[in-house]
């Protein structure tokens, strides 16, 4: 029987165990370290429901690694459909009017801090980007005379109109609404104030409308005005001298004016008076007035404010015109001839011209002139 050599066998097993652990010729290699990796990635609108232009969007993702190498700054972009878009590379991006009826998308390629460091791109799901109805804003209303809304003033509809995707603004509609009723016909943005609108509330509403994507959006009112009462008005004040030609002392003036209201209101005891050089002449104050010997010289106006039954009852005072009063001759009358011898008149008797001296201004008499004549000749 052969005997084994202890010795040797212990050597044998040592070179059969240890060798391939220190290298030698084995071509096992050594296991590498493993990559990063993005699961669950997806997208949160963080406004809610539907996407639309202007909502933030959040990616999402869970990182790992078999190796528990810790994340370093791992990568993202969003993608419109299927592009990147420039610039989108933080883990929120906010919707843009480019977006609208796209399909926008997250890529996270995850990095860790050490080993094996970038891992694979992982995409999420698409969301479809909704477009946007248009809307408005400011709405409200000029009255384009200015000061208190009155009947027969022009109103201006005004408004701002937006959309998010940048669709153009179309036909949009307008309406003006009287206490919240519509009013028959005024369907456009400007509108004239009428008698029925005095005292109710008067509102403008647009509803705007898109030329693409989803056209009609919400409609705005805009706060209401409350159109006023006019004051009654006089105008085409004017005298007329009764008696005609110059107005002299002792004619007859007549004051006219044409009387009118906005509202319809009718006219009341409108009120008068008549001025002597911007001076109102006492007791004057009826439509007609006699000239005096002291308006002789002076510029005469007649003045009236219109009064209405109803509503603003009083309107502005309105002054004609002046008329200049001229100053009249002075008159001789009841001129006649006395014999101052009496009986009938002859060769050598001493005749006597006597007369009435008047003058309507007052102007005393001064030096008359006279003359006689014989068969019309003067003497």
């Amino acid at each position: 029987m052969k005997i084994i050599n202890v010795q040797k066998l212990l050597i044998l097993l040592y070179m059969i165990i240890l060798l391939p652990a220190c290298g030698g010729n084995n071509d096992e290699s050594t296991p590498s370290n493993s990559l990063p990796v993005a699961s669950s990635v997806s997208i949160t609108d963080d406004n809610g429901g539907l996407a639309v232009v202007g909502d933030n969007l959040t990616g999402s993702y869970v990182y790992s690694d078999i190796d528990n190498d810790a994340e370093g700054v791992s990568t993202f972009r969003w993608l419109r459909n299927g592009v990147a878009i420039t610039g989108a590379i933080a883990p929120t991006y906010t919707l843009v009017a480019a977006d609208s009826g796209a399909t926008i998308i997250f890529e996270v390629t995850p990095v860790a801090t050490t080993g094996g460091t970038t891992g694979n791109a992982v995409m999420s799901s698409g969301i479809n980007v909704e477009n946007s109805a248009p809307t408005v804003s400011g709405v409200n209303i000029s009255d384009d005379n200015g000061g208190n809304v009155l009947v027969g003033d022009s109103l201006t509809g005004n408004y701002i109109y937006a959309d998010v995707d940048g669709d153009v603004e179309g036909a949009s509609t307008f309406r003006w609404l009287r206490n919240g009723v519509a009013i028959s016909g005024a369907t456009s943005s400007t509108y004239t104030v009428v008698i029925a609108d005095i005292g109710p509330s008067i509102t403008f509403e647009v509803t705007p409308v898109a030329v693409s994507g989803i056209t009609d959006g919400i409609a705005v009112v805009s706060s209401g005005i409350t159109v006023n009462n006019s004051a009654p008005i006089a105008s085409a004040v004017s005298i007329t001298d009764d008696n005609g030609g110059t107005a002299v002392v002792g004619d007859s003036l007549t004051g006219t004016y044409t009387y009118s209201d906005m509202d319809g209101d009718v006219e009341g005891a409108s009120t008068f008076r008549w001025l002597r050089d911007g001076v109102a002449i006492s007791g004057a104050t009826a439509s007609t007035y006699s000239l005096i010997a002291a308006d002789s010289g002076a510029a005469i106006t007649f003045e009236v404010t219109p009064v209405a039954q109803t509503g603003t009852t009083t309107g502005n005072a309105v002054t004609s015109s002046g008329i200049t009063v001229t100053n009249s001759a002075p008159i001789a009358s009841a001129v006649s001839i006395t014999d101052d011898n009496g009986g009938t008149a002859v060769v050598g008797d001493s005749l006597t011209g006597t007369y009435t001296y008047s003058d309507v201004d007052g102007d005393v008499e001064g030096a008359s002139t006279f003359r006689w004549l014989r068969n019309g000749v003067a003497i």
